[in-house]
């Protein structure tokens, strides 16, 4: 019997609990035959990016389980699934929460989250470092490194994946715009752009030797002394894109085809009105003004 999950981001989840998923899963093969190397897709909330970003992670990462897509339409690539299933490996970082009420906090909540995206990697990382604790990573509190090493943080994880597994590593951000909205309304943007151009620079410009690709996702893209413009290996795939026009959201004859009754799909509606509370959000409002 199938389940119903709210708010889950987890692709594992949705899986392994057999929950109503619309399949969204040739958002893989479309990503893997882009041709680009990092890719910044923009939608609404609620339309299915942190759980797009959980899927790629669950489809690339080494030792991924290819029965999680059983039965979904990207199974039936049989020579993709072959050749990119579970073959590389994986760095995930969400800055949803890096929003804090000063600079020096957000770097604060940055670090947490540097500890939660190794946690994956701890076993390769203490190869690589052994009887090391690098930077106090495997404690669940400890001072954050000094700025400059922060900002290389990503590069040095992404480097020590590579040489461990001989193989170029994916990287998936979650809500890259977080973190900027934030410091807009607090009043500490220049720092924080700043902080966050050389972070995404020294990771994913000019490191292809490391660097397989790059998806990104964020709500809006960041234009004033922004980031988008100052990467040429950059794309930006903005709502008026159709390149992955159909692997966001769903529409209602996606949701009937579940087999919910009219109730269901009512309820289903309401939850995921993600174009309604974009352009009801005071921060679009903000960002007009920059």
């Amino acid at each position: 019997m199938k389940s119903v999950l709210v708010d889950s981001s987890s692709f594992e989840d949705y899986r392994k609990k057999s929950a109503y998923y619309v399949d969204k899963s040739l958002f893989i093969e479309e990503f893997i035959n882009s041709g680009y190397k990092v890719e910044v897709i923009l939608r609404p909330r609620r339309f299915g990016k942190s759980l797009n970003l959980s899927m790629l992670k669950s489809f690339f990462h080494i030792g991924s389980d290819p029965n999680l897509f059983k039965d979904l339409k990207i199974y039936e690539k049989k020579e993709l699934m072959e050749k990119y299933c579970g073959k590389y490996p994986v760095v995930h970082l969400d800055l949803k929460d890096v929003v804090g009420s000063s600079f020096e906090e957000c770097l604060d909540l940055l670090w947490k989250e540097f500890k939660r995206m190794v946690e994956p990697h701890q076993a390769v990382i203490k190869s690589a470092y052994p009887g090391q604790d690098v930077y106090g990573i495997y404690k669940r509190t400890s001072p954050r490194p000094c700025t400059g090493t922060l900002s290389g943080f990503l590069k040095m994880v992404m480097k020590i994946l590579c040489e461990y597994y001989k193989q170029r590593v994916i990287v998936l951000v979650d809500e890259y715009d977080a973190p900027l909205n934030n410091a807009q309304k607090e009043g500490f943007f220049d720092q924080t752009i700043d902080f966050f151009w050389r972070l995404f620079s020294e990771a994913l410009k000019d490191n292809d030797d490391v660097l397989k690709n790059a998806c990104i996702m964020g709500v809006f893209e960041i234009r004033a002394s922004g980031l988008s413009p100052q990467f040429d290996n950059f794309v930006v795939h903005s709502y008026s894109d159709m390149r992955y026009s159909s692997c966001f959201g769903f529409t209602l004859e996606e949701v009937r085809q579940l087999g919910l009754d009219e109730g269901d799909v009512e309820k289903a509606m309401n939850l995921y009105d993600g174009f309604k509370s974009l352009f009801n959000n005071d921060v679009a409002q903000e960002w007009q003004k920059i």
